[in-house]
């Protein structure tokens, strides 16, 4: 359970319960030791029960598409034992899928794993429609491919709708066929803010001086962040020492080891925080900084690090791909990075330091694009759907993540 999952898997299972339903959670064994999970098996009463699956990784060595190709058919029995199992101690009314992105391909060509029960999903990563919308100017062999197959998708007789947090998937997919655009919903990515501490207090939090201009970096963290063109950035005698870095989530060993080399820097204008984020520490992470940073690689598809970033008032520095980019430039929150090359981000960087007269319309700018995006607003639209094909029984909804 990794990013952004795991937060979502609350947010829905506190809904259903609230909403009156009994839920059951199936996920991976490996999954039982994040605190998530944790708390919701702490606070499960006769409504919710947890269901835990063993899972083991592929080799390594087989390349990228065929390993993502065996993976989507072993999710896809996966979920399959995982609906055989829940059904067996109980009436199933509705399956819901938090992440599709998973097996949206097997699903395509093989079906509904859950037999005849009418199912709903949300959609993360999508991007065969990138190039189209110019997101991106990048095309790849198998954009037509999984297009094609999620069209086919969206018309499987027991789909109920599939959400996506892409609203230009949305708009391109009604455009293109009226009939599969039945089944598809924007659902604002949502984001929950916990309003704990002030600036001063969040500085205090993780050692950070008052008058250092601080950039985050928050997530997940690994070089697909662009972590190491920032770190190498800062570095540089253009660079003024009041520009501090706030690093913020679990690192991975290419982002330990690379930090390992800046070691003297480590303390004094690199924080870390290397660990699970509650959500007052998160917050304290955003009101910390002057600028979140963007600047990933090869990320195309929607970030809830924008739309935290929008809702608390925090520019951030994006990069040119993808909808990352593509929003930054339509709702004007922030800088675009032309390119992820040093020189390009030293340049951004002095731009911003520079520019103080910019920050206060960014941050409006921001609040104004993002401020729909509530978790209570997509959790009553996934429930909605879910209850659609139920009006005369209670709603007893099979939850599956990983």
């Amino acid at each position: 359970m990794s990013g952004h999952h795991g937060v979502w898997l609350r947010w829905i299972v506190r809904g259903l319960r609230k909403d009156g339903n009994i839920v059951t959670v199936a996920t991976l064994a490996t999954s039982r030791q994040h605190p998530i999970v944790a708390e919701i098996e702490a606070e499960a009463d006769v409504n919710v029960r947890l269901l835990y699956f063993p899972w083991r990784s592929r080799d390594a060595k087989l390349s990228k598409l065929f390993r993502l190709s065996i993976n989507e058919i072993r999710y896809w029995r996966l979920y399959r034992t995982m609906f055989i199992k829940a059904r067996r101690s109980a009436f199933i009314d509705a399956v819901f899928l938090p992440y599709l992105d998973y097996c949206t391909n097997a699903i395509s060509l093989f079906g509904s794993p859950f037999s005849d029960t009418p199912w709903s999903a949300v959609i993360m990563r999508p991007a065969f429609h990138h190039r189209a919308i110019k997101a991106s100017v990048k095309s790849r062999c198998l954009d037509a491919v999984k297009e094609l197959l999620f069209f086919r998708l969206l018309l499987h007789r027991t789909l109920l709708a599939v959400f996506a947090l892409d609203e230009l998937l949305v708009v391109y997919v009604g455009e293109k066929s009226e009939q599969r655009a039945k089944r598809l919903e924007y659902l604002a990515d949502p984001v929950e803010i916990s309003r704990t501490v002030t600036k001063e207090e969040a500085r205090k939090l993780y050692r950070i001086p008052d008058e250092a201009f601080v950039v985050l970096v928050y997530g997940a963290l690994s070089l697909r962040k662009g972590i190491d063109t920032l770190l190498e950035a800062i570095k540089s005698e253009r660079i003024p020492k009041k520009l501090h870095l706030l690093l913020v989530g679990e690192q991975d060993h290419d982002v330990k080891t690379l930090l390992g080399a800046v070691n003297p820097l480590i303390g004094q204008r690199i924080h870390q925080f290397d660990s699970y984020v509650s959500a007052e520490e998160e917050y304290a992470a955003f009101m910390s900084a002057d600028y979140v940073w963007m600047g990933y690689r090869n990320h195309l598809q929607m970030s809830a690090v924008l739309v935290q970033a929008g809702k608390i008032g925090v520019p951030i520095i994006a990069c040119a791909d993808g909808l990352i980019g593509k929003l930054t430039q339509k709702y004007g929150n922030g800088v675009v990075l032309p390119a992820r090359d040093n020189s390009s981000v030293v340049k951004t960087l002095l731009d911003i330091i520079d520019s103080p007269d910019k920050v206060s319309g960014f941050m409006e700018n921001g609040k104004r694009a993002y401020e729909k995006h509530d978790v209570d607003n997509a959790v009553a639209s996934i429930i909605r759907v879910l209850r659609s094909q139920s009006v005369d029984r209670d709603l007893h909804c099979n939850s599956a993540s990983s």
